[in-house]
């Protein structure tokens, strides 16, 4: 992987303190089969350890830096910075297969009506989450979710979107300022209305459970979120949030 001033593919990964996780997670993104052009894109948002540091030594990633500290504000600078026509989001906590671009890629390629395309993430570092997720992607929850949403609700942990899709929904909603906002059942619903949205269990990434670990309570938030979502069509948590990711 080279950098390029034509990428066929832009990663972007928000960042906030993630010293611990941003190596793993940079390694496997630059290892992937894929043999096309692409570009990855860090937003560092306001970390405080060695994260701008040690993204700095990877001379073929891109690091924007963005002061206004929130998720959905950090993914929308590093959307506007992406200079390619397929845009993939995902966290910098998060491990994916070397395979993960090429199976995007050619799931862009077979549906091209698609204006979004995610897939499962399989939390790590505790067996029960680790059980329970891996049980959603088996039973391909996220499409039975359509049942409940008004359109496909899906992560951006692992979400490719068509940049002019993302454009004409007007990007990520900024006022969101944590984890828990639901930033991306936000901008995914906004896109089911302007095209179709597939869920996909062929290209599965690994996410850190520690959040869930650390903050149980955040699980009944982000279901109570979801449940807003559904009912209502936005979350309730927005400006002014504590921060929990």
């Amino acid at each position: 992987m080279n950098k390029t001033s034509n990428p066929k593919i832009s990663i972007v990964i928000p960042a906030f303190n993630e010293e611990g996780y941003i190596d793993e997670c940079l390694e496997s993104i630059l290892n992937q089969d894929f043999d096309q052009d692409y570009e990855v894109i860090v937003v560092n948002n306001t970390s405080t350890d060695n994260t701008e540091k040690i993204v700095r030594e990877y001379k073929n990633v891109i690091l924007v830096e963005e002061q206004i500290k929130g998720i959905a504000q950090a993914r929308q600078t590093g959307f506007m910075a992406a200079k390619s026509d397929i845009i993939v989001s995902t966290d910098a906590d998060v491990i994916v297969p070397r395979t993960w671009l090429s199976s995007i890629w050619n799931l862009m390629l077979d549906n091209k009506d698609a204006v979004a395309i995610g897939g499962y993430w399989i939390l790590y570092g505790n067996p029960i989450f680790e059980f329970i997720y891996k049980k959603a992607a088996d039973l391909d929850i996220l499409t039975k979710l359509t049942k409940i949403y008004s359109g496909q609700p899906l992560s951006t942990a692992n979400l490719a979107v068509r940049k002019w899709a993302w454009e004409k929904v007007g990007g990520f909603d900024t006022e969101i300022k944590t984890a828990s906002g639901m930033d991306d059942i936000d901008i995914t619903l906004k896109l089911s209305k302007i095209g179709r949205v597939i869920a996909s269990n062929d290209f599965i990434v690994r996410a850190s459970a520690r959040r869930y670990i650390k903050k149980p309570w955040t699980i009944p938030l982000r279901l109570i979120n979801a449940l807003s979502f559904s009912l209502f069509g936005r979350g309730i948590w927005r400006k002014g949030n504590s921060d929990v990711r």
